[in-house]
């Protein structure tokens, strides 16, 4: 059964400090995820705000086993300026539309049929008001996937200067009520104010079944409420880092397609392995000939 995402596909910069370079490409959560999945032969569907002018991004992001709904919207343009070789420190910059919002009277009859076929639906926004809460709740109540999230701009919001705001805890936790699967980096943890398991376990108990903490270098530990257990998952080292943006977007799309099939700690070593394969390309997951 196909996996649907709502999120963004973005005009995308990065900048290296270490080598003073500066490079102007396609990105976005639902880019990263959508054709991570796409070309692991998943069939999956994207909900995009994308403007008539990006017809160039659009053309990016068809690849084969991928549907793209859009939503007439500025493109959201994103500025990744990494601080040092290692490629783990950033400053993140963000110019995105503030009015555009998810709202079940935005799908069609045609949209909504999809989202009936599929068994998950994966939440990426550029900032929490872009997935807003009734949104969150209408997909809950209407459809039987179950509902993942990157937590990363459910938790704050930035801006074109690099000014972050974070959301209410309040409003987090209604919105951590309606997940099965949510995934947050290092940078997310320091919002909770706590150490990793205690951070892990107090999420979960808002609602989430399985936190995913990705480590970047260091690995990712998975907590499963289910199971009432940590599983600590190592990092597989690439060839060579070219680009680490979009890792955990690659991440959290291969462990959501494995775990269709395998167990907890299988599934998160095989989005380990097609993390460190993207992260040896400036473009999203390509695929490869076979799947083990």
């Amino acid at each position: 059964m196909p996996i649907a995402i709502f999120g963004y596909v973005s005009r995308d910069v990065v900048i290296t400090r270490h080598n003073n370079q500066s490079i102007e490409k396609i990105g976005g959560k639902a880019y990263y995820s959508g054709v991570c999945l796409a070309n692991l032969g998943e069939d999956t569907s994207i909900f995009i705000p994308l403007e008539e002018q990006s017809q160039d991004l659009w053309d990016k992001i068809k690849v084969k086993n991928m549907k793209i709904w859009s939503f007439e919207s500025s493109t959201p343009r994103y500025e990744n300026e990494f601080l040092d070789s290692s490629l783990n420190t950033r400053i993140f910059r963000a110019k995105i539309d503030p009015n555009f919002s998810f709202t079940s009277s935005l799908l069609t009859k045609n949209m909504k049929k999809e989202l009936q076929l599929c068994d998950h639906i994966h939440l990426a926004p550029s900032n929490p008001q872009q997935i807003p809460l009734p949104f969150i709740q209408y997909l809950q109540c209407e459809y039987h996937a179950k509902l993942s999230a990157d937590l990363d701009f459910f938790i704050k919001s930035v801006d074109e200067n690099g000014k972050v705001s974070l959301v209410e805890r309040d409003y987090l936790f209604s919105v951590l009520r309606c997940l099965d699967v949510v995934l947050l980096s290092k940078e997310d943890l320091s919002y909770f104010r706590l150490v990793e398991n205690e951070a892990l376990s107090v999420i979960s108990q808002a609602g989430p079944s399985e936190v995913i903490l990705t480590k970047g270098s260091e690995g990712a530990i998975i907590f499963s409420k289910n199971e009432k257990k940590i599983y600590t998952i190592p990092a597989i080292k690439p060839k060579k880092i070219v680009d680490v943006t979009g890792a955990g977007d690659t991440y959290i799309a291969a462990y959501l397609f494995r775990r269709k099939l395998n167990n907890i700690y299988e599934s998160a070593l095989f989005a380990a392995r097609i993390t460190s394969l993207k992260l040896e390309s400036s473009s999203a997951f390509s695929g490869f000939n076979s799947v083990p």
